[in-house]
């Protein structure tokens, strides 16, 4: 009597599986490992804060302000020496000045309204005087 197996089962078998989905489960339940993304230097923080604090006034409501908590929070974690971190804590604390003027701007004031478009003419006293 022959007794005929489906390929599958003789190869996991020969390769020391359980079942042939051993194989493939253990693959598909790999998780893969984040890459660490590289903290910044304090000098790409410091040209970061640099054109946060020379914004003008005008240029406020362009800015998105996890752009500014981005900074603030890397200026937090910087880990140097005693005379970067405190480089680092003086520009913290100019950066948090600025950011609340920035939000204060905009939540106080609002967007910017949009220009209007008339002249300053009135159209009637134009035709009459023609």
């Amino acid at each position: 009597m022959r007794l005929f197996l489906p390929l599958s089962i003789v190869l996991a078998v020969a390769l020391g599986c359980a079942s042939p989905n051993d194989r493939t489960a253990s693959n598909t339940n790999a998780t893969p490992t984040p890459t660490p993304t590289p903290k910044r230097t304090l000098e790409q923080l410091t040209s970061r804060a640099n054109d946060i604090l020379e914004t003008p006034k005008e240029q406020y409501e362009n800015w998105n302000l996890s752009d500014l908590d981005d900074v603030m929070n890397g200026l937090k974690e910087v880990e140097a020496g005693p005379k970067d971190k405190k480089k680092a804590d003086q520009l913290l604390k100019k950066v948090q000045n600025k950011s609340a003027e920035i939000a204060a701007e905009r939540v106080l004031l609002g967007p910017k309204p949009q220009q209007s478009e008339w002249d300053g003419s009135v159209i009637p006293v134009k035709e009459y005087l023609r």
